[in-house]
């Protein structure tokens, strides 16, 4: 799990030697400046970055594919994207604009954009899928849901829960707890 800020990412499901922000760059050749939203599918890495999107191959290091950046709305049928995500074991892209939720079929050509579903939400930082539910960043807070649906026919937000506690393991106090055991 990448976080990125201001040209910068780090890992943030990898603490073994400490958070460390590197330049995207130092991972992604060519690629720098704000990435707006990021996801991974068929083992590739998508980077939005305003209206266009680069693609880098994730085996043996990241290589960028050839033809890339090119504009979002021939790729993925939008023009821009808050945050956007995929879920394990899935085809599906949900891409958020706004307080919009919009999916998108990756295996279908041309892709195309369903309806815009409204979400509870004015606006949306980032996002990310896993096993264990459907989490939207906004600010310093997260709003976990259990999954895509339960975010659909959300009319209010989920409770928001700090995510520097939750994801970096830091304190109130900005001490950072110790890396859970096992």
């Amino acid at each position: 799990i990448y976080a990125f800020r201001g040209g910068h990412y780090f890992r943030v499901d990898s603490v073994r030697d400490g958070l460390h922000a590197w330049l995207l760059n130092h991972t992604w050749s060519g690629l720098e400046g704000e990435v707006d939203a990021a996801f991974s599918w068929a083992d590739n890495l998508y980077f939005i970055q305003g209206s266009r999107v680069t693609i880098y191959r994730s085996e043996h290091g990241y290589s960028q594919v050839e033809g890339y950046p090119r504009p979002l709305v021939e790729e993925l049928g939008v023009s821009q994207a808050d945050a956007a995500f995929t879920c394990p074991h899935s085809s599906v892209l949900h891409v958020i604009q706004g307080s919009h939720l919009r999916s998108i079929d990756l295996q279908q050509s041309p892709r195309r954009p369903g309806p815009p579903q409204l979400l509870p939400h004015l606006h949306v930082d980032s996002a990310i899928c896993t096993t264990k539910g459907v989490f939207l960043f906004v600010g310093a807070d997260f709003h976990q849901y259990q999954d895509v649906a339960q975010l659909s026919a959300a009319t209010v937000s989920a409770p928001a829960q700090n995510t520097a506690a939750v994801f970096f393991r830091c304190s109130p106090s900005g001490a950072p707890h110790p890396p859970p055991q096992g």
